[in-house]
């Protein structure tokens, strides 16, 4: 036995170590390796695996196991028969041809199309509808001057740097909501700046309405 150096620790452990007992570095060649190689070689290479592998490489390329590959080979050819496969295949496209009508193929791609276009149609006017009340401020709520609050809140929320670390808090409302005397809403915000930083700053927006639908002329 002799003492080596541990690559990792650089402490002296012996060569029969499979890994370090101070750093637990495996050791990538050990003694143990060397003899389990030192064993299999010894072994596969024997007088006795020797004649093994002969009587083995016989017994492959015997007479009988070369007729039983043969047969083995020849029933998989007669179980895969590209003839008759090709046959089925035309048979499916000679009976998806007699049961294909272009008349009624035709009718049910109209109806199809109609409900479709009508599905469709719908759902913008469901999803549009609110989305463009929130871009632009409209609201046909019967309140004027809620729609007003949430107009300016939705305007000024578009224009910070950070909507979500954005905190309202409301501060009053005055005016008629018309072009001449728009409303004044008036909020304190605190919104991250594009520092980061948390800044409070004073909005007031100038807001029309008009038949329930309010929008932000500007925004001091």
């Amino acid at each position: 036995m002799a003492l080596i150096d541990c690559p990792e620790c650089k402490n002296k452990i012996s060569d029969n170590a499979r890994s370090c007992p101070n750093c637990g570095q495996p050791l990538k060649i050990s003694y143990w390796e060397n003899i389990s190689n030192e064993i299999i070689a010894k072994t596969w290479d024997s007088p006795k695996a020797v004649e093994f592998k002969k009587e083995l490489k016989k017994a492959w390329n015997s007479p009988e196991a070369v007729e039983s590959r043969k047969a083995t080979k020849k029933d998989f050819k007669k179980e895969f028969n590209p003839e008759k496969i090709k046959k089925a295949i035309e048979q499916l496209k000679i009976n998806f041809k007699k049961g294909f009508n272009p008349e009624k193929t035709k009718e049910t791609t109209t109806i199809a199309t109609w409900t479709l276009g009508i599905i469709g149609l719908a759902a913008f006017i469901i999803i549009i509808g609110p989305l463009y009340g929130i871009i632009t401020g409209n609201n046909l709520g019967n309140d004027p001057e809620a729609n007003a609050i949430g107009a300016c809140e939705r305007t000024i929320r578009i224009s910070l740097v950070s909507p979500d670390s954005a905190s309202f808090d409301f501060i009053m409302i005055n005016g008629q909501g018309t072009e001449q005397t728009p409303y004044l809403v008036s909020y304190a915000v605190k919104a991250q700046n594009r520092f980061g930083v948390v800044i409070k700053q004073p909005f007031v927006c100038h807001v029309v309405c008009n038949n329930g639908q309010c929008f932000t002329d500007k925004v001091t």
